[in-house]
């Protein structure tokens, strides 16, 4: 459903920029570009961990867009390039932001069930029990109705218990989960920044900025 909706918003904005592109002559470099590495990490057989891998990929897109972009000449042209391919990672970047708070909200939803398990419903299978017991085989039949009812009401609750704290359990991780990711995506540098935004200047320190850095050593000091 995310994914559905971030395609929505972003389909005019990626429009725009591939007809920006293609008017600076770019967009075969472009293109290359968001292909990634033409070496990626692991062709060898090497273990790479999925973060590190897609972070090095980022790397060489973001190298060889700013690459691309500023070889354009026309600074306004330029300009319009990096204010639109801004737009767009605001966009995903807005939208998958909104994925922790939504992990949060089921962990809370989670914990307030097992909070209020269903005591009422076990009840009534309980007091159910004893009546069908009590209707047919009178006291004695109820004596044995309720026991059974009792029975059966509590390993009802006891088995809804169970389901929520299951439930808990894989809110909690997905939680943990979105977490992580969030972090790790916030290591990767925006391909452009405001002041090249505005300007159409690259900006060399911008240029330096690496993902795959970072991220190793988020990874070294945040082991799964």
């Amino acid at each position: 459903m995310l994914f559905a909706e971030m395609n929505k918003m972003l389909k005019p904005h990626r429009d725009r920029l591939e007809e920006l592109e293609a008017k600076a002559g770019i967009k075969q470099q472009t293109d290359r570009a968001r292909e990634g590495s033409l070496f990626p990490l692991g062709m060898g057989g090497e273990d790479v961990d999925p973060e590190a891998y897609s972070a090095d990929e980022a790397d060489h897109t973001r190298h060889g867009t700013r690459v691309a972009y500023f070889s354009v000449q026309d600074i306004e042209l330029r300009r319009e390039l990096i204010k639109t391919a801004r737009t767009i990672e605001s966009i995903q970047s807005a939208l998958l932001d909104r994925e922790v708070p939504e992990k949060a909200a089921a962990v809370a939803k989670a914990k307030g069930a097992l909070r209020h398990l269903p005591w009422g419903t076990g009840a009534v299978i309980a007091l159910v029990c004893f009546g069908i017991g009590e209707y047919s085989k009178g006291t004695a039949g109820g004596i044995a109705g309720a026991l059974f009812g009792l029975f059966m009401g509590v390993g009802f609750v006891w088995n809804s218990k169970g389901a929520a704290e299951a439930a808990l359990e894989e809110a909690e991780a997905e939680l943990k989960a979105a977490q992580r990711d969030r972090s790790i995506r916030k290591l990767h540098p925006p391909t452009f920044d405001l002041r090249e935004e505005l300007s159409g200047v690259e900006d060399k320190e911008s240029t330096a900025e690496s993902a795959y850095g970072a991220v190793i050593e988020f990874l070294a000091d945040n082991p799964v």
